[in-house]
């Protein structure tokens, strides 16, 4: 049987890299073909963080990345990403819209390419691929999609609908037909639910639960994918995502109401 050529599109930190790290040990079932690193520009993102907003909304969102991110213990993970190096070709980009991620797809010409954590794909690159497109999303679908949507469940107090999706990619931000997903237990998510308002780990430990959930899970989704395509994708789960909110930065005041209203 031929391997399947794939290509993955990925942002350029550990976590992302060692998702791709598994992919490229499964040798018995795909041949890695090349990857795409995306290297957001501090600019870029600003921008994006500003367009649409008051001042007081990016205050509010920027308080609560402060917190979350810089005011937690630190907790050092190891992260295997020890594969990159010149077996297959890898090319840097500051937007994966980049006219130069299609002429290096046109260059592989894959099956399949698998992205996660990359910039939304925009319709004129879309419609120029040919290959299957699968997402790994971080959230549970239909439910969450968007931005943050591993820790919007905790807000929200829907503690039993955290987890991962792997959905084919479309014009849409989410709504792509899915593939596997797969739920992290409501008794874990429980376990590490802040008890004070000022501990923010479990902000950390959600997204390396999300992150080994997708390292262990990524088998289970080749071995899906490749029996859906031998019978002409009739086992797609529909994805109805678009009847859901569409998330997108979590606020401090986010964080407030949620630990306000939180059942203990």
């Amino acid at each position: 049987m031929k391997k399947m050529k794939l290509l993955c599109m990925t942002r350029d930190n550990k976590q992302q890299l060692e998702v791709f790290n598994k992919i490229y040990s499964m040798k018995d079932y795909i041949e890695f073909s090349g990857l795409v690193i995306e290297n957001k520009s501090l600019n870029d993102r600003i921008k994006r963080l500003i367009r649409g907003r008051s001042i007081f909304q990016i205050t509010n969102i920027l308080a609560f990345k402060v917190l979350s991110r810089f005011l937690i213990n630190k907790t050092n993970r190891n992260y295997d990403n020890s594969f990159l190096a010149d077996d297959f070709p890898i090319i840097n980009v500051d937007n994966i819209n980049d006219s130069k991620v299609l002429k290096f797809i046109k260059s592989i010409n894959p099956d399949l390419i698998i992205i996660k954590g990359v910039s939304l794909i925009n319709e004129t690159l879309l419609n120029s691929i040919d290959a299957d497109i699968i997402n790994i999303h971080g959230g549970l679908l239909p439910y969450y999609r968007g931005l943050q949507v591993g820790i919007w469940p905790i807000i929200k107090g829907e503690y039993n609908k955290v987890g991962i999706t792997y959905h084919k990619v479309n014009k849409g931000v989410d709504t792509g037909d899915i593939i596997l997903k797969k739920r992290i237990s409501e008794e874990k998510i429980r376990k590490i639910i802040p008890r004070k308002i000022y501990d923010f780990k479990f902000y950390k430990e959600i997204n390396f639960l999300k992150h080994k959930l997708v390292v262990n899970s990524i088998g289970e989704f080749l071995d899906r994918y490749f029996k859906i395509k031998s019978k002409n994708e009739t086992d797609l789960m529909i994805n109805n995502s678009n009847e859901y909110n569409l998330y997108s930065h979590i606020a401090l005041s986010d964080y407030i109401n949620f630990w306000i209203s939180k059942d203990d």
